[in-house]
């Protein structure tokens, strides 16, 4: 599970896992995309916007949960919210491992979506 553009796990990430495993026989990894949250990253950039970088590490993510004795590998899921929800959709298209994918308003267009944040008499891009 992980956020879009700006958020952090602290942000509430928490709680949906917590309610995802009360509910459901499943497990969650949380984790903040590169250069966000607390990760160590010295001398890499801090809130950078790389989606192939990000999609890279959540495959990453999958690796590790995969290599985890309380996950069955066999049974992969991917959640993603804004962002990361059209990261999801990529993953669960390309990446065999992954069996069910949930995107929550889910960024399928960021050129579009960006510029439809401008308004055209602002003067800007």
């Amino acid at each position: 599970m992980a956020h879009g553009f700006s958020a952090l796990k602290e942000m509430d990430l928490d709680a949906f896992a917590a309610h995802f495993v009360s509910k459901l026989p499943l497990s969650c990894l949380v984790y903040d995309n590169r250069g966000f949250g607390d990760i160590d990253t010295k001398d890499q950039p801090r809130h950078e916007i790389l989606p192939a970088q990000q999609i890279s590490d959540y495959s990453d993510a999958i690796t590790y949960a995969q290599s985890r004795s309380d996950v069955d590998s066999h049974k992969i899921g991917v959640w993603g919210s804004s962002y990361s929800g059209g990261h999801v959709l990529w993953l669960g298209a390309v990446d065999k491992r992954v069996k069910a994918v949930l995107s929550q308003v889910p960024c399928v267009d960021g050129w579009f979506t960006f510029h439809r944040l401008i308004r055209p008499d602002s003067g800007r891009v």
